[in-house]
């Protein structure tokens, strides 16, 4: 297996996880989420059939789905606190983090399993946890990453051993706080743990998920990029960097470059938004099998 079962070493770690084994937790899969989440009452199911669902096992006909989240469209950076940088505020911290995973447990909770990682030499087995209320962020990170299911889970039983421990997201989009009126999110990149708590914005879900899988991949000398890599021509692949909103998935996608390319020159996008570049062992690992839209 690729990442290690280990008992938490720290408290952060223990009171998240202790969220996945409470009596109104269980687990759920890619086919009950997409029934759930197309009852969500701020959902609607589009026209547009859904590319291959079949994959993931949902009907043939299922449809893209799309919601209106409310006030928040971006990443809220003030909301991050990050565990080594606490400092005398961890008690703080920690109390507000015990109080958040009781009131969640009070409610119907799903757990979904996952991979972050596609190829053998850097595979992450990844949970998340939310509320029953919370299905459409819970079916998109999974479509973001790879499910637990096959054919992925045969090749992540094959893939490299990293002496790492499981990837934990608990997000609970229902908190609030009355000091915290834009969320709070808590990461523990030691213990490849996060909460993300009043927040209903995917985007910190998938950045949250992506945070502790680049950290885990820096530990194991690799280099976390935030890009994409595309191949022009018979040259070799390039990669763009950018910081988001930057236009790097704009200049990744982009098939003739504003017309300064010669016809000849055919683009071919190989991954865009998140991947690793193993110094070791000279390959790029892409961390999301989709391309960012």
């Amino acid at each position: 297996m690729a990442t290690v079962h280990k008992l938490p070493v720290g408290p952060w770690r223990a009171i998240i996880e202790t969220a996945f084994y409470a009596t109104s937790v269980r687990k759920t899969n890619m086919a009950e989420l997409y029934k759930l989440a197309i009852k969500q009452p701020e959902v609607i199911v589009t026209s547009e059939p859904m590319y291959k669902p079949q994959i993931y096992g949902l009907p043939k006909n299922a449809k893209v789905l799309v919601s209106q989240d409310g006030r928040v469209v971006g990443r809220t950076a003030k909301a991050r606190r990050l565990v080594r940088e606490m400092g005398k505020e961890k008690d703080k911290y920690q109390g507000i983090l015990r109080e958040a995973v009781y009131h969640f447990n009070r409610r119907e909770g799903l757990w979904l399993e996952g991979i972050v990682g596609l190829h053998p030499d850097f595979m992450l087995k990844a949970h998340l946890l939310s509320p029953v209320t919370d299905a459409k962020n819970m079916l998109d990170w999974g479509f973001n990453f790879t499910p637990w299911m096959e054919p992925w889970i045969s090749t992540y039983k094959k893939s490299r051993i990293i002496d790492e421990p499981d990837i934990l997201v608990f997000a609970d989009p229902e908190w609030s706080h009355p000091d915290f009126p834009d969320g709070l999110v808590i990461i523990d990149e030691t213990e490849n743990c996060i909460a993300i708590l009043g927040m209903r914005y995917f985007g910190e879900r998938k950045k949250g998920t992506l945070t502790l899988a680049w950290t885990a991949g820096v530990r194991h000398n690799m280099v976390a990029c935030h890009g994409g890599i595309k191949k022009i021509g018979d040259n070799p692949p390039v990669a763009v960097f950018g910081l988001s909103g930057s236009g790097k998935s704009s200049i990744t996608n982009s098939l003739d470059h504003e017309g300064t390319l010669k016809k000849s020159e055919k683009v071919t996008v190989i991954h865009d938004d998140a991947f690793l570049i193993d110094l070791d062992n000279n390959i790029s690992v892409a961390l999301e099998p989709s391309l960012f839209d």
